[in-house]
Parts: structure tokens; C-alpha cells; sequence
């Protein structure tokens, strides 16, 4: 909660009562529903990426499942996949729109990933690092990633990079 600069609240009335727990985050709505107040997604929020499909390749689990999470929440279709050996099965079986892989992984490289996804099936990616020098940078453009993003990533960041993305396919 804190790293969103939101807010989490619980009571009760009591043992054996049950407990209410009021989850507050910056930049949400509020709607009521019934005789519940329920947190609401600013209209517009879908509408500001055309939908794409991603295959996610990060092999650190809650990285992964909360990148995931965030990028189905934008309306993305994500496969995602916890090393090499997983991307490329995944590729095989599904078309994508774009890549979106972490560097290090316990099976190889993300650059290599890239090259031979480039390479097999004409697609590019977003990079994901640790490490944002120069010549790391240059690596992943070599490989084809068309961004580098320097961990922690940022789904504010991430979200416009795709939304460019998006525009400059149209």
C-alpha cells in the first residue's frame, strides 16, 4: 500500500463478528454499490492502450505475477513465462505482439531471447534490467528490444511505452 501512497483500514465490532477491511489508493473513484462503498477504475483507463498481446519473461515470481496482473488489468492479453526454455514453447504455440523480458534468466539471456524471437518470428521487445548502462543498453538494441527499462520498473512507464507502441503500429 505504501508504495502506492494508499491506505488499508480494518475494524470489527467484535469476536466472531467478521471484519472490514477498507483498502484506499490514489487516483481510484468511489462507487457505491448496494449499501458498499467499492473502489472504481477512472473510465477512461482502458481506453487509453489498444489491447495487445505480451509475452512476459521474468523469472522472479512476484515481479512477474504483479507486472501480469497489472498489464491484464490495462486490457493485454499476457503469457507469461518464468525462463527461456518457457518463452520459446510459448512462442511456438501463440502469436505476439510484443515481448517483454527480463535479461537475466536462470536458462540463458534475455538478449538472446530476443535475437532468436526477432530472428524466428519478427518481433521486438521491451527489456527489462538491473543494470542501465550505456553499454547494457546497447546490447538489448542490438538483440531487438526497441526499449530498456532499469528495475524496479514502473507500470506508469511501462503502460506509455506500449501506448507509443501501439500509436506507432497504427
Amino acid at each position: 500500500m505504501e508504495q502506492h501512497n494508499g491506505a488499508i483500514r480494518a475494524e470489527s465490532p467484535g469476536p466472531d463478528s467478521g471484519a472490514t477491511f477498507t483498502v484506499e489508493l490514489p487516483g481510484a473513484t468511489r462507487k457505491v454499490v448496494g449499501n458498499r462503498e467499492m473502489g472504481e477504475l477512472p473510465e477512461n483507463r482502458l481506453a487509453q492502450e489498444s489491447p495487445m498481446r505480451l509475452l512476459l519473461v521474468e523469472d522472479h515470481e512476484a515481479t512477474r505475477d504483479s507486472l501480469s496482473l497489472l498489464l491484464r488489468r490495462a486490457g493485454h492479453y499476457i503469457v507469461d513465462a518464468k525462463n527461456v526454455t518457457e518463452a520459446r514453447n510459448a512462442a511456438k504455440k501463440e502469436r505476439f505482439d510484443l515481448v517483454i523480458s527480463d535479461l537475466g534468466l536462470p536458462d540463458g539471456s534475455g538478449n538472446q531471447l530476443m535475437q532468436e524471437l526477432r530472428e524466428t518470428y519478427g518481433l521486438r521487445g521491451i527489456a527489462l534490467s538491473g543494470y542501465g548502462m550505456e553499454e547494457d543498453m546497447n546490447l538489448s538494441r542490438a538483440a531487438g528490444f526497441v526499449a530498456h527499462l532499469i528495475k524496479p520498473v514502473q507500470i506508469k512507464e511501462l503502460r506509455s511505452l506500449l501506448r507509443n507502441l501501439t500509436a506507432t503500429d497504427a
